[in-house]
């Protein structure tokens, strides 16, 4: 991880090995990765590889260019963090491990950002399209066409919410729509917020969600949102300041922050 991430766990941490595709040389092809997303029954596959093994991180110090590949998690240079492994073992299932995140909290900023030309504006009705084909690529929290337009979210919905105030922004890279978040003015609360998964790590989420934030609080002191207590939203949420107030049924979080807490 970059070295300006913050310590925040120590000790023994289980991790996930992963062997992405396609397949790199075999010195090469097994990373660390966080299991809140990626971790699978053994034997599955998705576009971002197959899970091989589990791994116990004994140790996180600076990376050294003699470092093998396998015991490095993001980038293979000089100055970011490697782990030391111990007790790699063979997947079993189910296995309920801790995140990468788990021990240095960081979204990777300034490396990689310095490599993609992003920025942050108000949605238009052009970009409903991508808004949906955003909200249904998603892998965490994920939902079809179908299930969206049960739930009463169809693009005339989001259409009549962007005539009635700014309440929706998209992050662009390159040009290209890689996340949105959407604001309910009415009932005070972040409605979505959505990042492609290969845009992740960027700092994208935390901008769209300031976005968010800063029109409700011009109408509101608290704001709300909700979330899946499991997920990975929920700690990204928490380090902006967001405070879990109640668990609701079926496993998620209701979420607040007030005015004073952004300050």
């Amino acid at each position: 991880m970059h070295p300006n991430g913050s310590r925040i766990a120590s000790g023994e941490k289980t991790l996930e090995i992963r062997r992405w595709r396609p397949a790199l040389d075999p010195s090469q092809d097994l990373l660390i990765v966080e299991n809140g997303r990626f971790l699978h029954a053994e034997g599955d596959q998705d576009e971002d590889g197959v899970a091989v093994a589990i791994v116990r991180v004994k140790a996180v110090r600076a990376f050294i260019p003699d470092d093998v590949p396998a015991a490095c998690a993001s980038y293979f240079e000089e100055g970011w963090f490697a782990w030391e492994l111990s007790d790699v073992r063979p997947l079993p299932h189910p296995f309920k491990a801790l995140a990468a995140r788990g021990i240095y909290d960081i979204e990777f900023m300034g490396h990689s950002e310095n490599c993609m030309n992003s920025h942050i504006r108000v949605a238009s009705a052009t970009d409903i399209d991508a808004i949906f084909d955003i909200r249904t690529r998603v892998k965490e929290n994920h939902l079809s066409h179908e299930q969206l337009t049960d739930q009463g979210i169809t693009p005339e919905a989001i259409l009549h919410a962007m005539q009635q105030a700014p309440c929706v922004w998209i992050a662009e890279v390159d040009g290209v729509a890689a996340g949105f978040s959407m604001a309910d003015v009415y009932d005070g609360c972040v409605f979505a917020a959505f990042i492609l998964p290969q845009f992740e790590g960027h700092g994208l989420g935390r901008q769209l969600m300031e976005q968010a934030e800063a029109l409700l609080f011009q109408h509101h002191r608290q704001i709300w949102l909700e979330t899946a207590e499991a997920s990975r939203a929920n700690g990204f949420y928490q380090r902006l300041g967001w405070v879990v107030m109640e668990r609701l049924p079926g496993g998620d979080v209701r979420m607040e922050k007030r005015l004073e807490q952004s300050l």
